[in-house]
């Protein structure tokens, strides 16, 4: 995984957990607090922007492979 996979991996799981691993709560609350990510977390933000469609989608696997 890129460095910048990486890091939007650690935000993804924070808010995962935050949100009783729940992963539709979670993609629903990063989609609907854009504005706040950008502002609270930059570097999170600036690398979810750098990702592709399949880095997202491989970040996201990672994330729930466990389960």
């Amino acid at each position: 995984m890129t460095a910048e996979q990486e890091t939007f991996k650690r935000f993804l799981e924070w808010s995962f957990e935050d949100h009783a691993e729940d992963i539709i709560r979670t993609i629903v609350w990063l989609n609907s607090h854009m504005v706040k990510i950008r502002r609270e977390y930059p570097k999170e933000y600036l690398a979810y922007k750098a990702l592709s469609n399949q880095e997202l989608n491989q970040v996201i696997c990672e994330v729930l492979l466990p389960f």
